[in-house]
């Protein structure tokens, strides 16, 4: 029976894995709970104080939701507290940010994959600083907190503010959508860039960015590829960035422009990300400065904001690999070590993409949503995880069903016919010891 599943997917071609029709996931509600922060700051033009813009985002099933007094929608109460300390704890400066959701009660069912997000903007004295900013649920019930440390690095007569990571919004424009995901790069996302506010006593300086992978793993999921590369950063302006936003993404916006001079002078850099090295793992960047070799290195990320719950395991997500491999190439990703499966398992699936140009495997993320909701939707009381019953497995192969018919006969015996109408094919299954089995698979 495997060997047939396994001709079929073949000849399919994984068809665009993610081909087939949408379909309501039954998420478990807390694996998707987001909270991120990625502040921007960079010194004014006179170079006194600095401008901070903290974009924030979060998952809806942070909040609690009531009943509106139309019956017809739902709405929560939320504040977002920020909080900045100076580097002896001593705090500078507090605000908050208060807001009222709405919801058609008709997308409750959704609010756990629904985000919100916005953005502050302050301005304040040159210093160091540490940024908390934290969430609250309706009466001031705590939900998340996030720190971050704002620190400005020296290279010889210059300041090297933290890099801003964002992703080209547009072809041949200036306008670039942040990543919003903890200072990492979005591993999701087409035309990877990061921004490098620069302050130089000097005017313009050259400078010399390399990117290498960081041999120090932080990543849960790590493709653990060894990559280097060096780039001349293009200069985008001296101009103070606009920030903008629509209902899924904040905005930077870099004009062309340049000031006049001043004591000192603000720069923003552009490091494009070449698509072939992105991979998903930690990365550092150093910047060298090319009159005095003077260097400064930051690490950071390509991270995945919130991957399949089955891919988090690289056991297990091997495991439900058995519906698509043949078995030597099965048992050869089983019995590698641990730190030899996440790389070998991404390699592996580069072999169902059918989009090369982009590290990001839409049939891998696909395959594995769908692992998701087999495991929650299809469980018996014979077998647990959905994804490992005969139903699962001809969801996660084929997704959802073009047409379901279930028969119950007098004996209690139920009877489902999974109707594949672009594929030509029916599936019957029939339950048999407290858990369906697949009998029978017709041609249409």
């Amino acid at each position: 029976m495997k060997n047939i599943l396994i001709v079929i997917v073949l000849v399919v071609a994984i068809l665009r894995i993610y081909a087939q029709p949408d379909f309501e996931v039954n998420y478990l509600n807390d694996y998707r709970k987001s909270f991120t922060v990625q502040p921007i700051f960079f010194p004014t033009i006179e170079s006194d104080s600095i401008d901070l813009v903290i974009p924030f985002k979060f998952t809806l099933n942070y909040l609690t939701f009531e009943l509106a007094s139309d019956n017809d929608q739902l709405f929560a109460n939320f504040l977002v507290d920020f909080v900045l300390r100076d580097e002896n704890g001593i705090i500078k400066k507090t605000f908050t940010f208060k807001d009222t959701l709405f919801v058609p009660i008709w997308q409750k069912d959704k609010l756990n994959i629904r985000n919100y997000l916005n953005y502050i903007q302050v301005r304040l004295p040159s210093q160091n600083y540490q940024l908390e900013v934290t969430l609250f649920d309706k009466e001031k019930t705590k939900q998340k907190s996030v720190k971050v440390d704002l620190k400005v690095a020296k290279i010889d007569n210059a300041q090297v503010f933290y890099p801003i990571f964002a992703s080209r919004a547009f072809k041949e424009t200036n306008k670039y959508a942040l990543s919003l995901m903890n200072n990492a790069l979005d591993y999701s996302k087409k035309d990877k860039v990061i921004i490098l506010p620069i302050l130089s006593k000097e005017g313009k300086e050259n400078f010399t960015f390399k990117v290498k992978s960081n041999p120090i793993k932080t990543l849960q999921m790590n493709w653990q590829k060894d990559i280097e590369f060096i780039s001349q950063p293009i200069l985008l302006s001296s101009a103070p960035l606009k920030i903008s936003k629509d209902s899924d993404n904040i905005f930077i916006d870099v004009e062309q422009k340049a000031f006049a001079a001043t004591k000192s002078h603000l720069n923003f850099y552009l490091i494009e990300f070449p698509e072939n090295m992105a991979y998903l793992q930690d990365y550092i960047l150093t910047i060298q400065a090319e009159k005095s070799n003077d260097t400064v290195s930051i690490n950071f990320k390509i991270n995945w904001g919130n991957p399949p719950l089955s891919l988090r395991n690289v056991n297990y997500a091997i495991e439900l690999m058995y519906y698509i491999l043949d078995d030597e190439k099965f048992n050869f990703l089983v019995g590698l070590k641990r730190m030899q499966q996440w790389q070998e398992f991404f390699e592996t699936w580069r072999k169902f993409d059918t989009d090369t140009t982009t590290m990001f495997n839409e049939a891998m993320e696909e395959y594995y949503k769908r692992v998701d909701f087999a495991y929650l939707n299809f469980q018996t009381v014979a077998e647990p995880d959905g994804a490992k019953t005969e139903r699962g497995k001809i969801f996660i192969l084929y997704g959802k069903p073009s047409d379901i018919q279930r028969i119950v006969d007098k004996d209690g015996v139920v009877t489902e016919h999974w109707i594949y109408y672009r594929l030509k094919k029916k599936f019957t299954f029939v339950t048999k010891y407290r858990k369906f089995e697949l009998v029978e698979i017709n041609d249409l």
